[in-house]
């Protein structure tokens, strides 16, 4: 969920895909907090005039990618 995944090489962002894994059986109880900061993490940065044009695009994507995890279905632990 970090940004780290964009990190430019040689000057230039590039387009990675955005893939959500689930989670570590030891970080299941932190999962829904991460996932509901990454969410508005890219949801500001998609918003913020101060990033460029298409980096923007992918952080509206990421966070359509998070939405959709965020209201899937969930694994019940007991």
């Amino acid at each position: 969920m970090l940004p780290m995944h964009y990190r430019p090489s040689a000057a230039e962002v590039p387009h990675r895909r955005f893939e959500l894994r689930p989670p570590h059986e030891k970080a299941a109880s932190q999962w829904l907090d991460a996932l509901t900061w990454a969410l508005r993490f890219w949801n500001l940065a998609a918003g913020d005039s101060r990033i460029s044009h298409g980096f923007r695009v992918i952080c509206e994507e990421n966070a359509k990618a998070l939405e959709a995890a965020r209201l899937g279905p969930r694994l019940l632990h007991h």
